[in-house]
């Protein structure tokens, strides 16, 4: 019978060696994970890196707005928010063979002004749902319905600075 190795973590703090069958598992779990994603991203910060691609990002040489969502199993999905009031319609994403849906809105068509509030309208087999976007990066909450929403955090957008009156 071979002898099992035991963890640092386990040898540095005896009791948990009644847990260590468990903390194996999930070391072993953890590594096979890590190179699973070392393998298809080609490092833990290239794959931690996703929120410069998904969710609500600004391209500045196009001047306007990326929204990203992976959604493979969905059947449609739509950006909303009060800059459109909340029109399901207005402005549909599409889907790319890796199961990303996207939009890009150009400054020119349509400005998205600083804390504006947005959701991504999901539909699927299961049916319709206005969800908060997996990689939203600012989140309010309603004070009268206790929902959230994304909220966009640009405080530069539309701001000129003026020192005149001050």
């Amino acid at each position: 019978m071979a002898k099992k190795r035991i963890p640092k973590l386990v040898k540095e703090d005896v009791w948990l060696m009644p847990y260590l069958e468990d903390i194996t598992d999930r070391i072993l779990s953890f590594n096979g994970r890590l190179d699973t994603i070392k393998k298809k991203y080609g490092s833990l910060k290239k794959f931690a890196s996703a929120y410069l691609y998904l969710g609500l990002n600004y391209d500045k040489r196009k001047k306007g707005w990326h929204y990203r969502e992976w959604s493979p199993d969905a059947t449609s999905l739509s950006f909303i928010g009060d800059f459109n009031n909340w029109d399901r319609t207005a402005h549909q994403l599409t889907k790319d063979t890796t199961g990303v849906w996207e939009i890009f809105i150009p400054d020119k068509t349509m400005f998205l002004p600083h804390l504006s509030k947005y959701k991504v309208h999901v539909i699927s087999d299961l049916g319709e749902i206005d969800r908060l976007p997996a990689y939203v990066k600012y989140v309010v909450q309603d004070k009268k319905t206790n929902d959230f929403s994304g909220c966009l955090w640009n405080p530069s957008c539309g701001f000129k600075w003026s020192d005149a009156g001050f």
